[in-house]
């Protein structure tokens, strides 16, 4: 099952889909050639009657090769032929992704909340894993992160057997950080998995690729 939800634009508002042709879904193999799982090509009404949820391969289940390479090579979305493929989008080549259970929270000065994400590789989950962290304004563009100062988050911690990060979140006041019609500041809670500091998901064309559901990475305060 895929989520692609958000994924693509749309003739008008609330209009139909505007889906690249000849759209297939694959996993890329160990000597770099495209496996092909199965085409894209939903119609109709399916994206107000699904949200995007879209199943592949279909009339069919996965093969045993199929499940092996899957679990050892990141998916790929692309159009044509896998020998002559354009790819829109890819899996991170390590296969790792980094999830966070809850997305956003509405916090006070003095407020606490505990922040839970699954560290996973391959769709399977990964224990051991350090995630280092830091919060920062939400980003609004390109440039460098600018260090949020009413948030704090611990610097890192390491994930349990289950894959299993939680960490607590302490909000403060931000003295006057007016935002236009409302005081405040939108901080984030950036993860980044490992050594280097590499976010956890690929992305090829601006299309993001996950075994874990979809959304953001970054739990917002």
């Amino acid at each position: 099952m895929v989520d692609f939800g958000n994924a693509f634009q749309t003739d008008k508002p609330a209009g139909d889909l505007v889906l690249p042709p000849d759209l297939r879904l694959g996993v890329t193999k160990a000597d770099g050639t495209i496996h092909e799982i199965g085409p894209v090509n939903p119609g109709g009404q399916w994206y107000a009657q699904s949200a995007g949820l879209w199943e592949t391969p279909t009339g069919r289940a996965l093969t045993a090769a199929e499940l092996t390479e899957l679990g050892r090579g990141p998916l790929v979305l692309y159009q044509g032929a896998p020998t002559r493929a354009t790819k829109l989008g890819a899996e991170d080549p390590r296969g790792m992704y980094l999830r966070s259970d809850e997305m956003v929270y509405r916090m006070s000065p003095g407020d606490t909340a505990q922040v839970t994400l699954t560290v996973s590789q391959f769709g399977r989950p990964v224990a051991g894993k350090t995630v280092n962290f830091q919060a920062v304004v939400m980003p609004t563009g390109n440039g460098p992160p600018i260090p949020a100062i009413g948030v704090t988050v611990p610097a890192s911690a390491v994930s349990g057997a289950a894959g299993r990060v939680t960490v607590t979140i302490t909000a403060h006041d931000v003295g006057e950080q007016s935002r236009a019609h409302i005081d405040g500041q939108v901080g984030a809670a950036d993860p980044r998995g490992g050594a280097g500091g590499d976010r956890a998901r690929g992305a090829v064309g601006g299309l993001w690729l996950g075994r874990s559901g979809g959304g953001d990475q970054s739990a917002a305060a």
